[in-house]
């Protein structure tokens, strides 16, 4: 997985040079879901808010659109109660999103809407079970039974949303869906799940660089 995030970061280098680029770095809170489904029975999961943060590049193709990249950490998770039994997660990973973006009215540049993909990369996590530790395993799959073995890749739709406080402020909204089921394939009995992840969460960024290419030209 890391040869691919390198691999399709350096793919984006020759549009860079025909764009005018803004880097911007990103922080924010993420607030992070998880869907448990075990065969016909849905698990009642509640969102837990965490930190999140990281390097947004926009390249521009026109002045009303735009290309949106980066590298971001999140911190995901979810919380979960019932009948005496507790559980909570936290799950890291890196992201980098690939969207779309659209400015309606170029004049005021104050609304810009957009939408895409994102791709994941989950390295670490670990679940208290009633107050107990216990470290999460990735792989795409398990000959145990040990419950908490996660695939270590995500990729879902992203749609974003950002509001231009000043000409170098900004204030992004995002939703994330993922469309993959993160539950690492057993062949122990009865721990057959689906789980999918789904976050939100709101962002602030600052303009610190622009590369005026595209006008020179």
């Amino acid at each position: 997985m890391k040869q691919l995030f390198i691999i399709f970061t350096l793919s984006l280098l020759p549009s860079c040079l025909f764009a005018q680029i803004v880097i911007s770095p990103e922080m924010g809170i993420n607030i992070s879901n998880y869907k448990l489904k075990q065969e016909f029975i849905s698990f009642n999961t509640q969102a837990k808010g965490s930190l999140c943060g990281g390097v947004n590049l926009n390249m521009f193709l026109r002045s009303n659109l735009a290309l949106e990249s980066g590298l971001f950490y999140k911190m995901n998770g979810y919380k979960r109660a019932s009948y005496g039994y507790e559980e909570n997660a936290t799950i890291h990973s890196l992201e980098i999103p690939v969207c779309v973006l659209f400015t309606p009215d170029t004049r005021k540049k104050k609304i810009t809407v957009g939408a895409g993909i994102y791709g994941a990369y989950y390295f670490k996590g670990n679940v208290y079970v009633n107050g107990v530790k216990i470290d999460m395993r990735f792989g795409e799959s398990s000959t145990s039974s040990q419950f908490f073995i996660s695939k270590p890749i995500d990729f879902g739709c992203r749609m974003v949303s950002i509001v231009t406080l000043s000409e170098k402020i900004y204030f992004k909204s995002f939703l994330q869906v993922g469309l993959r089921n993160l539950y690492a394939e057993s062949s122990a009995p009865d721990s057959r799940f689906d789980v999918k992840n789904y976050n939100y969460g709101v962002i602030l960024g600052y303009k610190i660089e622009r590369n005026n290419i595209a006008k020179n030209k």
